[in-house]
């Protein structure tokens, strides 16, 4: 079976070609194994800097479930939480749970913050 197509504007005969080959294209693993890996570290460092933006650095998880929508995530931000036992602490108080940093986590805060200090004075001077 054979489809042909008219077009008036080569543009977009050029459009369609171009998004089909790209549609059809193999997937390479290994790159999409990274770009998976990469997103998932952005949307952690992002519910990260929510939380440090907190009170006392704790989050209500109904609060970082508000900001899921901006992650461009879909689900529950709860399930989100607990898959990172090492980045994020979840603890039930009363009947609403809250996110905080792990211990280990605020070191590689700390070690982040002290690491910018230090190049401060280099990004200072002329």
């Amino acid at each position: 079976m054979v489809v042909t197509m008219h077009f008036r504007n080569p543009r977009l005969v050029h459009y369609f070609i171009r998004n089909f080959s790209l549609w059809s294209m193999k997937k390479d693993p290994y790159l999409e194994s990274a770009l998976s890996k990469n997103r998932r570290w952005i949307v952690n460092n992002q519910i990260k800097n929510i939380i440090l933006r907190c009170p006392d650095q704790v989050a209500t998880v109904r609060f970082i479930q508000k900001k899921f929508k901006t992650l461009d995530l879909q689900g529950k931000a709860l399930n989100w939480l607990k898959k990172y036992p090492c980045c994020f602490q979840v603890y039930l108080q009363g009947d609403e749970y809250y996110c905080q940093l792990t211990k280990r986590m605020m070191g590689l805060v700390e070690e982040e913050e002290s690491v910018k200090d230090m190049q401060e004075p280099v990004f200072v001077r002329d």
